[in-house]
């Protein structure tokens, strides 16, 4: 089916230069197999990446769709993935979770405010590996159901 989406995919397909992507997973040394793309291009710093847009990475929908499910369910299957999706695959092959964190608002304020962080890997690889157990900002998070 033609929609929006493949629309955009096709044109970043053809001018790769013109139309470049937002960063999508975490840095994380992501499994690699042959069923899978390499997910760590679509990362902070990926060959298919276009220049940093800060210290987060951008939801496609995967990552909403594992919080909250998709709209076609009602939100009923939370912890949906789909393995077509770069996100769905780190998902589903590198454990990788979401977490509501508290943020500060700024250094002179006491209170603070909630948002989605992303992590992947096991918890035993992440106490090994401390320098990867940062929990990375989620921005435009997309909740249909």
């Amino acid at each position: 089916a033609i929609n929006e989406m493949s629309m955009l995919a096709y044109y970043h397909h053809i001018k790769p230069d013109k139309f470049q992507l937002f960063p999508v997973v975490p840095s994380h040394n992501y499994v690699l197999n042959r069923h899978i793309c390499n997910v760590s291009e679509f990362g902070p710093g990926g060959r298919d990446v276009g220049p940093s847009t800060g210290n987060g990475v951008w939801d496609p929908n995967s990552w909403g769709q594992l919080i909250g499910g998709t709209s076609k369910r009602g939100g009923r299957d939370k912890g949906f993935t789909d393995s077509t999706h770069i996100a769905g695959q780190a998902i589903r092959t590198n454990q990788c979770t979401t977490k509501l964190l508290c943020r500060h608002m700024d250094s002179s304020s006491d209170g603070c405010y909630t948002a989605p962080h992303i992590r992947c890997g096991d918890q035993e690889e992440l106490s090994l590996h401390p320098e990867q157990s940062v929990w990375t900002p989620l921005w435009n998070l997309h909740v249909h159901s």
